[in-house]
């Protein structure tokens, strides 16, 4: 069972003269579960906890009680600081603790008080729960208070307050239970004092959490991971910070709504399930190698850590989630890293992926580094660099769907010799550059750089061994007012050692291509405003056929044999969802739904070409979202 030794009050002294986090350091004594039940209750009436008039054995319950505080009725209990402020004298300690009756509120505030006799870093008031646990009910209220609600003696310069503290732990290698059904405050008016809550083993929250101001600790203790389950309510009020520490594959799980109003951040491998459930406010911030195990649920999430492995993504990007690799300070770069293990499956983008190189000069900021599996993107994918000094860089192969975009502007640098595959929209602002080293840049779909002037416009470069594989759509256009001369040419994708193949299907908006200087020196493919666009392809394909199979849609194409060449095709397949309120009733494949919510959800798409008069079978894969309709209905129309 833990207690707080002089160790503990030798961090607590570094933590104050540092304005850090509180830390807890337990020390583990031997025992073993004792059975549920009561053996010293508190009998009724608010007071101290150290008055033993309040507990039915006429003593405050010691480390081999199982203490309750159930009886009936609106009541508060304080436990500060008991005796002469040195050693463990502002440690309770119990086997097992029950708060909350069938009726009324029981409160319990584990409440910081400054020392008449000592400096702040002797201002800790902790509860220590054995491996019995801590079961909240309903009616039950645990306030951590780390600014005393009351008067407290002080000496000197001090104020009154000081770190409110929780721990809960069997001491040996039995998790022990922390169990809310009720209300978990957590508080403090000075940056000074804060709260930590201490679990060696699983935090259920059933009830409601509240960090309501300064800084609250979520760690574990010993060596057994540190496990939370948020089932309902978890809330971070603004200027409020909630700090998850540990690793050994501790983790929260979050299936109910945590509210992030203030600032929530992970270390130390402490990884973040978002398990349904919705994360609102600010982002919750991952700083080290901490882990992101994506199933479902609203939310955003950011990593800034220093390089290396850095943060781990698994599972899909929700169509209702953001999440930012951003650059931070002091650091080269931030890194997230797609799936585990030695052969990962793709991650899949259904929502926003930004790569964010924040800064200004060379002080400040850092750049985003994206590596790991194959990412397939049938959303959005936004590369952002605000100062120059920075780049962000793309380590890992990349898939953009038909329908998706990828918009860069800055530097993107595609490293490790990846393949970049373009089914959909590349934007390249005023100025911006995509640079393959080593690796192929295939464009099947749109590829869309914007002209500010002579010298500024989005453009690629090919460093030795690259490739550029010209197909689909170059669409360049001109941003800012910026109005060209006819016949102006843009080295538009230069090659420093790589080489270009193929030519563009079609060229819009009055520009043309100039594939003749691809053996000038320096060789590049140019842009020509003003001398005429590439005629588009001519034809249509038709559909003849569609039948469907298990996750799948075949369709039959044909291209006219008149047709010059044929148009590239591409096939999107959608399901309309019906709704009411939040809840998903059915899904269709029309919109016809009367008195009832609908959203268009796509769950496929495809494109490519097919020469004049010829035919072709292709197949359409459901996306992960439309693999997870069809697990739920069965069959899809």
């Amino acid at each position: 069972m833990p207690t707080l030794t002089h160790a503990h009050i030798a961090v607590r002294r570094l933590a104050a003269a540092f304005a850090a986090a509180v830390l807890i350091v337990l020390c583990l004594l031997g025992g073993t579960a004792r059975a549920a039940g009561c053996s010293d209750s508190w009998i009724g009436g608010s007071g101290s906890w150290g008055d033993t008039s309040h507990w039915s054995t006429g003593a405050v319950p010691t480390s081999a009680d199982d203490a309750c505080i159930t009886a009936a009725g609106t009541y508060t209990v304080t436990l500060t600081t008991l005796t002469d402020h040195y050693g463990n004298e502002d440690t309770a300690n119990v086997a097992g603790l029950t708060l909350g009756a069938t009726s009324g509120t029981q409160t319990l505030i584990v409440q910081g008080e400054s020392s008449s006799v000592q400096g702040n870093w002797y201002n800790a008031t902790t509860l220590n729960v054995g491996g019995d646990g801590l079961a909240l009910g309903a009616n039950g209220v645990l306030d951590l208070d780390a600014t005393a609600a009351t008067a407290a003696p002080t000496t000197g310069n001090e104020q009154p307050g000081g770190s409110a503290n929780l721990g809960v732990d069997s001491g040996g290698s039995t998790p022990a239970p922390l169990t809310n059904a009720g209300t978990i405050i957590a508080q403090s008016s000075d940056s000074a004092f804060n709260e930590a809550i201490g679990v060696g083993g699983t935090l259920t929250n059933s009830g409601t959490i509240d960090a309501e101001s300064g800084t609250l600790t979520l760690q574990g203790q010993g060596n057994l991971p540190f496990v939370t389950d948020n089932a309902n309510t978890f809330s971070v009020a603004s200027g409020a910070t909630v700090t998850m520490i540990q690793g050994d594959g501790s983790s929260f799980t979050n299936a109910g709504t945590y509210a992030n109003n203030g600032t929530t951040s992970l270390q130390q491998t402490m990884g973040w399930n978002q398990s349904g459930g919705t994360e609102s406010g600010n982002p919750v911030t991952f700083t080290g190698q901490e882990t992101f195990a994506d199933t479902a649920g609203a939310g955003s999430f950011d990593f800034q850590n220093c390089g290396g492995t850095g943060g781990i993504l698994t599972g899909t990007i929700q169509s209702n989630q953001s999440i930012s690799v951003v650059g931070n300070t002091g650091c080269t770069f931030s890194t997230l890293t797609l799936g585990t293990g030695s052969n990962p499956p793709a991650v899949v983008n259904d929502g926003t992926l930004v790569l964010d190189a924040q800064g200004s000069g060379t002080s400040t900021g850092g750049g985003a580094d994206l590596q790991g599996a194959e990412l397939d993107n049938h959303a959005t994918v936004n590369s952002t660099v605000t100062d120059t000094s920075y780049v962000n860089t793309l380590s890992t192969a990349l898939v953009n769907e038909a329908g998706a975009s990828v918009n860069v502007t800055g530097t993107l640098n595609q490293t490790a010799g990846t393949p970049t595959t373009n089914d959909g929209t590349v934007n390249l602002a005023p100025g911006s550059l995509w640079l393959v080293q080593g690796g192929s840049f295939t464009n099947a779909g749109t590829l869309a750089p914007q002209l500010a002037s002579a010298t500024s416009f989005g453009q690629l470069n090919l460093t030795v061994s690259s490739k550029f594989n010209a197909g689909g759509t170059l669409a360049p256009s001109l941003a800012g007012g910026y109005a060209p001369a006819a016949g102006t040419e843009f080295q538009e994708v230069e090659m420093n050692g790589g080489g270009v193949s193929g030519t563009f299907a079609s060229v819009t908006n009055g520009f043309s291509a100039d594939y003749a200087k691809e053996t000038a020196s320096p060789p590049y493919l140019g842009i020509v405003y003003g001398s005429g666009s590439t005629a588009p392809a001519s034809g249509s394909p038709s559909v003849s056929k569609v039948s469907g199979g298990a996750g799948k849609i075949t369709l039959k194409l044909s291209c006219p044999p008149n047709a010059g060449s044929c148009a590239r095709y591409s096939v999107v397949a959608t399901i309309t969802e019906h709704l009411k309120g939040k809840k998903l009733l059915a899904v269709t494949a029309g919109a016809k739904a009367k008195k009832k919510a609908t959203k268009v959800v796509t769950v496929g798409s495809m494109a490519g070409t097919i020469a004049p008069g010829k035919s072709a079978t292709v197949t359409l894969k459901l996306n992960g979202a439309g693999s997870a309709m069809l697990k739920r209905f069965h069959k899809l129309t």
